[in-house]
């Protein structure tokens, strides 16, 4: 692999010898004892995770089946017609087969740890439920197709009975229809047999250049989890084109902290002059709570998306004013502000990722009844809430989508929100300044033991010399003296991130999350095991090493000991803290992993897909 990764090199540093190179290259390709696509390619680009005891699935193995695969399936084995050109299915010891469509493949629900499907889409006749039975029989895996200029130019689409070209367009699998005259590309084989059997030096430079830049012919994608697909037909000859769908109307209602939202005006003193839409946009720029805001990036998925800052009094005051309404007292401002864009907007879908502020005596008021109503929620939850007019409620916790049913919601599911990857552009410039860095509230109730983990990583920073960095904001004056003296003032937005990108270890732990306000006083544990913190995806989505209090759902987001670090007392907390400033490398190595992971499974383009799975399938 090293070696290729040398030829690749030398092509561009000395284009003048490239077929020397190249010529090279080919034979050291035709010596691997391995040509399988995994072996030739895929092996050098992509580390795939895979475990001893996993069960991996190669789905339309064929005569080329994965190496690493314990189960080989395809959809014939004895028509070997079926997209292998009359070479035979290849049996091998030891490994299951199995007779399948990939669109209806009979396993049950996630019984495969990885699923590869390879050259196997492109052919599909249904790829939607192609793509979801991946989904469903798979707990993560990759696909591979070849790209559109690679059937043109080596003319495989109607020699290979493709159907789709399937390309990436950020971060969705697009898979396009190809039309009858498409389907010859080029016209002509002289490519394809110059790649499957060269006879000159060039032509052995161009079939190495096809296994040496596999992207630039292939579509690749690995996926945790789930991947955000769209499929775009043709439409039939002589049939006038539909008129477009009408897009789905999403309104999502969000509040900011209210020291936030001074901290922002302060600091743009004109800001509240300006219209209500240049104050949002000028908002959605500064990256706060980003993790939530999902509505700008719904409109691939076929939805006009809006979005307001409820609590905004400056914008609410702007917006009033512009459609020629009476600007609400302030203790009114933003339930009356709110319900008149509702009316104005008259959204298909209500998305409220604040539904304690705005829960059923709110929606109640409304003249306009959204076809669905959603809420999300994974904080603490006051007795008394009303959530009977909540189709449904989301929430990465399971006793807080337990306890919503209890309050009336009509249905959950569990939704974790995802990270714009424009932030970590805005913040890729940031170097490290701090050993540990910690960036949230500090309040003596709801964040205890949190703070006792912090205070105890401050005092052992001052003994051993490591420096900590705290950007707290809260009950910040009655934290114990160690503590105290490691925080510094509060930090929001693209502060806030670039203070994460600048700490060599990332420390997060959550807070307590309840039902609150019951007559004894006892508040109801929510959170139980589990973690729902938006900081692990805010620090790994700017490459960030994360050290994380330990809980049972982490792996549903990210693999400990591999993608973030975790601990379970202040022993092991202070232990893994001097561990990892003292191995820079494994820490990077670790960092680097998640943020792989955070593009691939938390990105907003996969959360956004999600939603509207969730979206499209109530509505039904």
């Amino acid at each position: 692999m090293e070696a290729f990764d040398l030829f690749e090199a030398m092509i561009a540093r000395f284009p003048e010898q490239a077929i020397a190179v190249l010529n090279v290259a080919y034979d050291a390709f035709a010596r691997l004892p391995d040509r399988s696509r995994y072996g030739l390619y895929q092996a050098r680009l992509f580390d795939f995770g895979i475990r001893p005891g996993d069960r991996v699935l190669d789905i339309g193995s064929g005569h080329n089946p994965f190496p690493l695969a314990t189960d080989l399936a395809d959809i014939s084995l004895s028509d070997h017609s079926i997209g292998r050109a009359g070479v035979p299915f290849r049996y091998v010891d030891g490994k299951a087969v199995h007779e399948v469509n990939v669109e209806a493949t009979g396993f049950p629900d996630k019984a495969f740890d990885f699923v590869y499907c390879s050259h196997v889409l492109e052919h599909a006749n249904d790829p939607a439920a192609a793509c979801r039975e991946l989904m469903r029989i798979g707990r993560r895996g990759y696909i591979e197709t070849p790209t559109r200029g690679k059937d043109a130019f080596l003319g495989g689409a109607r020699i290979s009975n493709h159907r789709w070209s399937v390309e990436e367009q950020g971060g969705t699998l697009v898979f396009s229809e190809y039309g009858s005259d498409e389907l010859d590309g080029i016209g002509s084989d002289l490519l394809l047999n110059m790649h499957c059997d060269p006879r000159t030096e060039r032509e052995k430079a161009f079939a190495a250049l096809v296994w040496l830049k596999p992207r630039a012919v292939n579509t690749m994608v690995t996926w945790e989890a789930d991947f955000p697909f769209r499929v775009q037909r043709q439409r039939p000859v002589g049939r006038a084109p539909s008129p477009p769908p009408r897009p789905l109307r999403l309104l999502q209602v969000h509040t900011f902290y209210d020291e936030y939202l001074r901290h922002f005006y302060r600091g743009r003193p004109q800001l509240a002059m300006a219209t209500s839409d240049a104050q949002t946009d000028a908002l959605l720029a500064d990256g706060f709570s980003a993790v939530h805001l999902i509505a700008p990036y719904m409109e691939p998925y076929g939805y006009d998306g809006r979005f307001v800052v409820a609590n905004g009094a400056s914008l609410c005051r702007s917006w009033c004013a512009e459609n020629g309404l009476d600007v609400p007292p302030d203790d009114r401002l933003a339930i009356d502000a709110l319900r008149a864009q509702i009316e104005a907007f008259q959204p298909d879908v209500l998305y409220l990722t604040d539904p304690i502020t705005f829960d059923s005596r709110f929606l109640r008021t409304l003249r306009h009844r959204p076809r669905l109503i959603i809420g999300w929620r994974a904080a603490n939850v006051p007795v008394g809430t009303d959530w009977s007019e909540i189709d449904i409620l989301l929430s990465s916790l399971s006793g807080v989508r337990e306890a919503a049913l209890g309050l009336g919601a009509q249905s959950v599911a569990s939704f974790s929100p995802g990270f714009p990857e424009w932030i970590a552009g805005m913040v890729g410039d940031v170097t490290f300044d701090s050993d540990v860095v910690f960036t949230g509230q500090a309040t003596t109730t709801q964040h205890a033991q949190r703070n006792a983990f912090l205070a105890s990583l401050a005092a052992y920073g001052e003994a051993e010399r490591f420096d900590c960095a705290f950007y707290l904001s809260g009950d910040t004056e009655s934290l114990p003296p160690p503590l105290r003296s490691a925080s510094r003032p509060p930090v929001f937005g693209l502060d806030m991130y670039r203070a994460l990108r600048s700490g060599r270890i990332v420390f997060d732990g959550r807070g307590s999350i309840a039902l609150t306000g019951g007559r004894d006083g006892v508040a109801v544990d929510l959170a139980r095991r589990e973690t729902a913190n938006m900081r692990l995806f805010e620090a790994t989505g700017v490459g960030a090493f994360v050290l994380s209090e330990r809980f049972d759902n982490l792996e549903d987001f990210f693999e400990p000991g591999r993608e973030i670090e975790v601990y379970s007392d202040v022993h092991e907390l202070v232990d893994k803290t001097r561990f990892y400033l003292n191995h820079p490398e494994e820490r990077q190595r670790i960092a680097e992993r998640g943020l792989r992971r955070c593009r691939s499974q938390h990105s907003m383009a996969r959360v956004a897909a999600r939603l509207d799975g969730i979206i499209r399938q109530a509505l039904k």
